[in-house]
């Protein structure tokens, strides 16, 4: 009947006294580190998820860590290259881009300028990274047969024949996927692109979703959000043009390079002659209008009436959309331009010191990043969609108007 168990015994019922608890044991396994970012030699890895664009393609070895060659036949609608989702879905920031020469002696087909874009998800629109010039001119050819990039974070592999071109001084946003074209080639006019690899080296985060944003910066005063640009043509001389209803007989660089050296189409097939242009600002903008400078002869090959359509992004599912149409006034047997004069036109005006045709539009169109402008007619009022045959000439076309920034 004691409350207390002096020492270990069993009472008259037989009950023994239980032992004591014991003490708990103190944890042994050590607290683990978050995982680290990673440096690597390409954020894309080996077995990203790629589909070309600006093209259709012979093979597709554009990140697949050999020197396979990847091989892309132009279409001249946009600049060739590739989207890549790497499979490790995470965010990377990349600081660089090499470029691993072809295993082919064709280094006309060499890209001359890169652009490199970049987005979280397939819904975001693409953010241009990084754009610039490769300066290696007739570089050689890289082994074939498959042979393995060993390249790091931090270098190429001395071995194989390479470009690389950091991102110095650029604050580059970590992204999931990546969009890499080429504008221009060691040959312009070539139908083919080739290279053997591309590697953006950068950092590989541990998470696929941005960290939140610590405390906002404090600042002296709001700002205004910066104003459109007005432009003499939105259109600039860097813009990546390809024909429509025809191919470029002469001068396809003339038709926006500031300029009175003339753009000839020769017609063929059924569809009224123009051209496609990408402005290389990558900008929207809202055309308010287009003139038209005369060619140096053959008034014969003058349009008389115009149709521009726009769009926003391509590859996308975004159709082109009619902005303007009408007629360009027209004067029997005009003025002639002679080539090699520099135009001084702005937003307002053409070049009162030559010779054009310019309408206005009454709004100005909707916001658009590329156009198509083409010319159903010509001074005789012949359609030019009828059959191939004949040449429309032009020494250049401005769509006055504003660049958003």
């Amino acid at each position: 009947d004691t409350p207390y168990w002096l020492d270990p015994q069993v009472d008259g019922q037989g009950c023994e006294p239980p032992s004591p608890t014991p003490a708990p044991v103190e944890g042994t396994l050590a607290p683990t580190d978050a995982p680290a970012p990673l440096d690597v030699a390409s954020v894309l890895g080996t077995d990203s998820t790629v589909f070309l664009v600006g093209g259709g393609a012979a093979n597709t070895d554009a990140a697949d860590g050999t020197t396979d060659v990847a091989r892309l036949y132009r279409d001249f609608n946009f600049p060739c290259g590739f989207t890549a989702t790497p499979s490790h879905g995470n965010l990377s920031q990349i600081r660089a881009i090499r470029i691993y020469w072809s295993t082919f002696g064709t280094n006309t087909r060499n890209p001359t300028s890169y652009k490199v874009e970049g987005r979280i998800d397939r819904a975001d629109p693409w953010e241009v990274l990084a754009e610039g010039n490769f300066y290696t001119q007739n570089p050689g050819t890289n082994p074939g047969g498959s042979v393995v990039i060993n390249s790091t974070a931090t270098s190429g592999d001395s071995d194989l024949l390479f470009e690389e071109r950091a991102f110095n001084g650029i604050d580059i946003t970590p992204k999931i996927q990546y969009r890499v074209t080429f504008p221009t080639l060691q040959q312009l006019t070539s139908d083919w692109c080739e290279y053997s690899e591309i590697e953006l080296p950068g950092t590989i985060f541990p998470y696929s979703v941005p960290p939140p944003p610590g405390p906002p910066t404090p600042t002296t005063a709001p700002t205004d959000p910066p104003e459109p640009i007005r432009m003499a043509n939105v259109l600039d001389s860097g813009s990546y043009l390809s024909a429509i209803g025809g191919g470029f007989s002469q001068g396809k660089k003339y038709i926006v390079d500031g300029t009175t050296d003339k753009m000839s189409i020769y017609k063929s097939g059924e569809v009224y002659p123009g051209f496609q242009a990408v402005p290389a600002h990558n900008k929207l903008s809202s055309v308010h209008g287009i003139r038209v400078y005369w060619a140096d002869f053959n008034a014969g090959r003058d349009p008389t009436s115009f149709v521009l359509q726009g769009r926003l992004e391509y590859p996308s599912n975004d159709p082109w959309v009619d902005l303007e149409q009408g007629d360009i006034p027209w004067v029997q047997f005009p003025p002639r331009n002679a080539q090699g004069q520099m135009i001084q036109s702005n937003y307002t005006s053409g070049d009162t010191n030559l010779h054009y045709s310019e309408v206005l539009f009454t709004n100005a169109t909707i916001p658009k990043a590329h156009y198509r402008i083409v010319f159903p007619t010509n001074f005789q009022g012949f359609n030019l969609a009828n059959g191939a045959g004949g040449y429309l000439e032009i020494a250049e076309v401005e769509l006055p108007g504003e660049i958003y920034p």
